[in-house]
């Protein structure tokens, strides 16, 4: 099997993967859907607080006022229910991920451990929402979950007292948790490929990297495009072998800084986005 196929057949391509319009479609209606259950709650709970005085108040079996329309005025305003928008919810969202990478920062966790929690998070707020879910009792589960799935290992007991949580604040929601994640717990981040990457480039740039079959170039012929990529020194192209010797030490330096800042952003900014649902993790 080829590495396309072999992701293609992962629970992230099939369950995980949206175009933005289908993305946006699964995000409104679960809002729909949870503000439509908010406002019914909120009309059956405030009904139930009426009725006992409904009698000899001057309401009648309908529920309609004397001498008021059952349809209309007063009863009818009382009936509106306002709910956070579309937008609103979604940073909500967004604001409580921030705060999931405060707290694995906090706990110096390794970066895969904090990739998994955020996705864990937005992944759950796809089928749920901050309305009948509120983040603040959702994050530090999902944290500590992500924790378990990447095998990191801090206790229970460890985690609630430098989350400052309890026992059954971090338990009690794993499994509706769990169950927004359809169970599926493995998360392909690009994070994992980066240094291989990484490691890969630094051969190119010394001309010893292993070429694949296919490529239908040398290592060499690999090394002198790469030296050739616009950069602030002058180009290998026609320099001598000396000047080509002299010019590595500055293009592995290069692919250093590219790679500092690539994981920089793998780490936050990509985490804080859409990225993982819209493409696959080489292309992130």
């Amino acid at each position: 099997m080829t590495e396309d196929e072999v992701y293609r057949a992962s629970t992230q391509y099939r369950l995980w993967s949206f175009t933005p319009h289908a993305l946006a479609s699964l995000r409104a209606g679960t809002h729909a859907l949870a503000a439509e259950k908010v406002t019914a709650a909120r009309r059956s709970k405030r009904d139930v607080v009426s009725r006992p005085s409904a009698e000899g108040n001057g309401v009648d079996s309908n529920g309609a006022e004397e001498g008021r329309d059952a349809s209309g005025g007063v009863a009818n305003a009382a009936d509106e229910v306002e709910c956070l928008t579309l937008a609103e919810a979604q940073q909500l969202v967004d604001f409580y991920c921030s705060k999931a990478i405060e707290l694995c920062n906090h706990l110096k966790w390794p970066a895969a451990v904090k990739a998994t929690a955020l996705q864990y998070l937005r992944r759950f707020y796809l089928s749920a929402s901050p309305l009948t879910y509120p983040p603040s009792t959702i994050i530090k589960p999902t944290i500590f979950l992500a924790n378990k799935t990447e095998n990191h290992n801090l206790s229970l007991d460890e985690y609630a007292a430098k989350a400052k949580a309890t026992r059954d604040q971090i338990l009690a929601p794993e499994f509706i948790v769990s169950q927004g994640l359809r169970f599926t717990f493995d998360v392909r981040h690009p994070l994992r490929g980066l240094p291989g990457a990484y490691m890969e480039l630094l051969s190119l740039a010394d001309g010893t990297a292993e070429v694949l079959e296919g490529v239908g170039k040398t290592a060499e012929e690999l090394q002198e495009e790469l030296m050739a990529l616009p950069h602030d020194t002058k180009k290998a192209n026609g320099a001598s072998a000396a000047e080509k010797a002299a010019d590595v030490p500055s293009l592995k330096r290069r692919i250093h800084t590219a790679y500092i800042a690539a994981n920089k952003a793998l780490e936050t900014t990509a985490l804080l986005t859409d990225v993982y649902f819209l493409y696959t993790p080489s292309q992130i």
